[in-house]
């Protein structure tokens, strides 16, 4: 019984951890943003963001700042399409120092309404893949 136990504890914090994610590749953070997305996973969300290389000094105050946006205005507009149906990873692009890539993804809406979507990674100095902010 304590073995059994001791196996669904070890599950059960599998699957947390790894809720949103999909891997440290671009198109595992690709797919993991999308997850958190679908989840309404604001933290989960911004901890996939390149917060670091931001054009703010101080990344706290972008993350506070991210997530007012994200709870004013993505998630509006997300609960008005039906939240995300489906989605689907439709390619993965690294450039040739490895340091950045770019995937597609093509995503279904509740309402049936479909976008493709570009998502711009860059490698950190700890070499995660993260989501590039603006272009």
């Amino acid at each position: 019984m304590r073995k059994l136990f001791v196996s669904l504890c070890v599950a059960l914090v599998a699957m947390v951890m790894g809720s949103c994610g999909s891997g440290n590749t671009p198109a595992g953070v690709a797919e993991a943003s999308i997850k958190c997305i679908q989840k309404e996973d604001v933290e989960g969300y911004l901890e996939l963001l390149d917060l670091d290389t931001s054009k703010s000094k101080d990344p706290a105050k972008s993350k506070e700042e991210l997530t007012a946006l994200f709870n004013a205005k993505l998630l509006p507009a997300l609960r008005a399409k039906g939240g995300v149906k489906s989605y689907e990873i439709l390619s993965e692009e690294i450039n040739e120092t490895g340091d950045k890539a770019t995937v597609e993804a093509n995503v279904v809406y509740g309402n049936g309404e479909e976008s493709k979507q570009t998502i711009d990674l860059v490698k950190n100095e700890a070499g995660e893949w993260k989501m590039k902010l603006g272009k």
